[in-house]
């Protein structure tokens, strides 16, 4: 197995500082990007870590950010693609250990790594309308929120608030 650049990937000792934080994490290095995205394309990425828990995933960020690690946080894959060269640095896959979700009186409260189909469920399931435009758009709420989704007259920014 070739190891990740340790040149471009912030070297030994930052690597070693987002193993040691990584915790009961999902850590892989030179996984290739086509197993994580829609259209099934793109190279290794260096590391590829799926964060036990939001507070993880914190520092985590943070580590990448002091020792200047490239990192990309990816959802699902939908919309996404990767060069056949891969990717230098970090992904941080957000997906089923950080999707999460609850009710709270009349909203929901979802992690970021949830499908949307889920999420809709959830709140048809709950009696809450709003979400059903949500149902079929392929990825997870962070994607979503980030590029605010939308389908059928909804989008994302209709129905979020902050905590």
């Amino acid at each position: 197995m070739t190891r990740p650049n340790q040149e471009q990937s912030g070297g030994t000792e930052g690597l070693a500082r987002l193993r040691a934080a990584a915790g009961d994490s999902v850590v892989r290095e030179q996984e290739p990007m086509s197993l994580h995205t829609t259209f099934q394309v793109g190279g290794p990425a260096d590391l590829f870590i799926e964060p036990e828990s939001p507070a993880v995933l914190a520092e985590m960020l943070d580590i990448c950010r002091e020792e200047g690690i490239p990192f990309v946080i990816l959802g699902r894959g939908s919309n996404v693609l990767f060069g056949d060269g891969g990717y230098r640095g970090v992904i941080f896959h957000i997906g089923d250990a950080l999707s999460r979700i609850r009710r709270d009186g009349c909203g929901i409260i979802a992690e970021a790594g949830i499908t949307l189909s889920a999420l809709a469920r959830f709140a048809r399931q709950e009696g809450l309308s709003g979400l059903e435009f949500a149902g079929g758009i392929p990825g997870s709420l962070g994607g979503a929120l980030f590029m605010n989704a939308g389908a059928y007259g909804g989008e994302m920014r209709m129905w979020c608030g902050k905590r």
